[in-house]
Formats: structure tokens, sequence, C-alpha cells
């Protein structure tokens, strides 16, 4: 006894694929019957359709003759396709030192990070590797929509990621096929990147389409798919300095000064004497003295009211103040300077 499997339209053409034969057994006194193997099997299944088996006897010595048994009613059966199932994550991708990593989003992400979305399909023991493609797609928060109480990005909205497949949307999954025994095989893919650069609820969307008849498609546009985008604020400070100084012109003997002194600020502590101590536009303050005697006299003052600088942390000025006498028969140094230096200590 021999038994065929056909398969497409279901009638006796002569073809199809032998799956066995053996001697047939007795079932009485005037009966013989045995069964074919098993097909469709967890370690051979067959790929969906219609399938149909035939039976042939060639007879014997007492039953000249052979047979063929073939019904297209009650010898066929169909084979549907697995479902699959495909379950998303948004991730929040970081290069620190030249390596990317992309991870779980568990908290809101600062404005403009950059996500992307990484679906995971999960086959069937024994139907192959889920393979074929992903289409992703994006609502920003304007775009959101609330389905049974939930944000969601829902099929229709968004906008489908380029990037990563032969269409518009679509990326080809990376095959990642389970090698442990009873586990069943998986797929995976990576949506292109997007920078999240608006605050508020942002949600993916994914859909694998199957490139083999072995399976279904599958999808994934639940709340899991949304994440937060947040702002943040800061509070930078910078101090800034109204420098006025006071200076005062000596005279060993008590000679009565006349003349003018001059103030200058320069940035550095050289009092422009090095190529780092530049004089501060705007800040040369002139003073004249006539016949000073008493301290209050030779006592002079900058008189900056407005003209603010800015500090930074570690940034020295210098005043030079020059006094130059219009009495040269008094004073044998006609003119005479100092530098000032001042270091400031800032803390923002």
């Amino acid at each position: 006894m021999c038994d065929k499997l056909i398969t497409a339209t279901p009638t006796h053409n002569g073809t199809g694929l032998s799956i066995g034969s053996a001697a047939l057994e007795a079932r009485g006194t005037r009966t013989a019957a045995i069964e074919s193997p098993y097909v469709n099997t967890a370690t051979a299944p067959y790929s969906p359709g219609r399938y149909c088996f035939r039976a042939e006897w060639p007879g014997d010595s007492n039953h000249v003759g052979a047979l063929t048994e073939f019904s297209g009613t009650t010898e066929c059966f169909t084979v549907n396709q697995h479902s699959t199932t495909t379950t998303t994550e948004p991730r929040l991708r970081v290069t620190a030192d030249g390596v990317t990593t992309d991870t779980a989003i568990g908290t809101p992400v600062a404005v403009n990070a950059r996500v992307v979305d990484h679906a995971l399909i999960t086959g069937a023991d024994g139907f192959g590797t889920p393979i074929g493609t992903v289409e992703f797609f994006i609502c920003d928060p304007q775009h959101v929509t609330v389905v049974a109480g939930a944000e969601v990005c829902a099929a229709g909205n968004g906008t489908a990621l380029d990037g990563n497949g032969p269409a518009a949307g679509i990326g080809v999954p990376t095959t990642e096929v389970t090698p442990e025994t009873g586990v069943p095989p998986k797929s995976e893919a990576t949506s292109p990147e997007v920078a999240a650069n608006v605050v508020g609820t942002w949600c993916f969307r994914a859909t694998y389409k199957p490139d083999t008849t072995n399976y279904t498609g599958s999808g994934d546009a639940t709340h899991t798919e949304c994440f937060t985008v947040q702002d943040s604020s800061s509070v930078p400070t910078a101090q800034d300095w109204l420098p006025n100084d006071t200076a005062v012109v000596t005279a060993t003997g008590g000679t009565a000064l006349s003349g003018t002194l001059t103030f200058d600020l320069y940035t550095g502590d050289s009092c422009g004497a090095t190529p780092d101590s530049q004089f501060v536009s705007g800040h040369e303050y002139v003073r004249t003295l006539t016949n000073a005697t008493s301290l209050a006299d030779r006592t002079q003052s900058t008189s900056n009211t407005t003209d603010k600088v800015k500090l930074s942390a570690g940034a020295s000025w210098s005043w030079k103040v020059t006094f130059t006498s219009s009495d040269t028969s008094k004073v044998t140094n006609p003119s005479s300077s100092s530098c000032e230096t001042t270091e400031l200590t800032i803390a923002n």
C-alpha cells in the first residue's frame, strides 16, 4: 500500500509526493488496513495551503488489478498560516566616546533627545524565522490620539520613517533566531532615529509584514509605544564689576603739587606691559592737581558709575596710575607711575 500527498486543486491527477508504503495488516477475515506516516509535524511543518491524500494499492494474487482511493472531500485538509506577535519598545539613543547605545525609555526624555523604536517579532516553533519587513511610524504630540482612554499613534496617523528599507517607512528586520530547543524563533528591527524636538507625548507605531507564507502579519500601536518629552530650565549667572580706583599723590618734602593724575584700566596684571594685558576702552580718567598741599587735595578717584565689565573666573585686572608734574622746578621726577593689580574671586 502506498500513500501520496498532493497539493493545490484536489483532483486525482497522478501526481503527488510519496510519503511512504507499508504492508497491509489483516483486520478481520475480509479486511486489511494500514495508516500512513504522520505529516505536518513540528519537526517538518508544511507551508500554508491545501493538501490531499491519495492511496494506491497494486493488488495481489487473489485480487487482480490496482486500486486508487481519492476523495476531494474526505481526503483533503488545509494548513493555515501561523500567527506572529510584534512587541515594540521605544529606546533612547546615546553616543559617547564613539559608541552608540540604545536603552529603554523609563523616564521622560529631554527635548531634542534621539529616540528609536525596537520591534521584536515572535513566530512559532517549527515554522521558521519570521522574515520580511517592519513599517515604523512616529506621531508627535500634535498627531497623538486617545483611543480607549490611552494615547496612541493610531492607524492613519503619524509620519512614516524612511531610511532602512526598500520603501518609505519600511525597515528590514535583522534575524535573530533563538537557538534554545522549544523556544519560538524571533526577528528584530530598529527604526530610523527620530529627534524628539517638541515637548509632550510622542508615540511610535510598528507593523510587521511577513515575507513568507508561513506567517501572518502583526503590529504594535499600544500606549507602551509612547514616551514623554520634557523641557528643562537653568539659571546661568554672570557677575559684572563697576571698576573704580583711588590714588594719593605724595611729596616727600610737602611741596605743593600741580599737574595731572591719569588712571588707566587694563586686563591682565601687568598694566599693558605684556601681550595679554590690554587697555580697556573707555576707562581712562584724568584728574588735575593745582598747588595741592592737603591730603584731601592729593587724593583723587575715578568717577565710573555706568560702564560695567563682565567678570570671569581667574581673570586679573590692573590699574596704571601716572602723575605728571607741571612744575619741573619743584620735583626731580616730573612723571611717576604705579601698577595696581586686582584679582577677583567669583562664585556664581
